[in-house]
């Protein structure tokens, strides 16, 4: 974490001015590794991130850098590859490559119990606003809808295609979008278990995708 020195020059009433930005900067706080790929996840308050980093998760506090806590993956030596964290910051469900799911809480920051739902392990996974369920999809070609605390797999979709990002609307919480690996977005109704529409206007893989808060557009990204 670095602090900036000197002054800043803000040009945003001069566009025809050049910006002149801080150069210099303080380390302020220094902390060990504590990410080594795949996903974060943020708090809804901003007040922690959860960083994966080899067979762990450091829960890391956003304004000082220092590590909260550590949730550990199913076993020793089993690397972290995807991570989800519920609405109210509470359930932390992490899966590694052994493909075990394991659900944390992190208020009491210890597992409170594991199961595996998929071949492979689910590379993108999202918990419904309401926190009620987890969606995690998989290399192997499936979707998943699971009741974390029961363990409960409530529906299961297949898929043409590898997921790679998910996101549920904002006010038809049973609207669930999938973007995949060949560029195709669907949209699935998660009560009926049917499929609403396929928008096929990417070429490559689906990136990343999300509604906008009102509802009414779906942004996309694609290679």
């Amino acid at each position: 974490f670095f602090r900036a020195q000197g002054a800043h020059h803000m040009t945003e009433h001069h566009p025809s001015k050049a910006a002149h930005f801080r150069t210099k900067y303080r380390p302020v706080h220094q902390i060990k590794q504590i990410f080594t790929g795949t996903s974060i996840a943020l708090a809804s308050n901003q007040s922690f991130v959860l960083c994966p980093c080899v067979d762990k998760v450091y829960m890391v506090d956003v304004a000082s850098g220092a590590t909260l806590g550590v949730f550990h993956s199913a076993a020793e030596e089993d690397t972290v590859l995807s991570i989800a964290l519920s609405p109210n910051d509470e359930d932390l469900v992490v899966c590694s490559k052994s493909a075990m799911m394991k659900l944390c809480s992190v208020s009491k920051r210890k597992g409170v119990q594991q199961w595996k739902g998929h071949e492979i392990c689910p590379n993108v996974m999202k918990f419904h606003p309401d926190g009620s369920y987890l969606v995690a999809g998989s290399a192997d070609m499936t979707i998943c809808l699971w009741d974390v605390h029961g363990k409960v797999l409530g529906q299961r979709f297949k898929v043409p295609s590898i997921p790679l990002c998910i996101d549920f609307h904002a006010t038809h919480s049973q609207l669930l979008a999938v973007g995949d690996q060949v560029g195709t977005v669907t949209l699935y109704h998660t009560g009926s278990r049917t499929v609403l529409h396929q928008l096929k206007n990417h070429f490559s893989h689906c990136t990343s995708l999300l509604f906008t808060a009102k509802g009414d557009r779906l942004l996309t990204c694609s290679r």
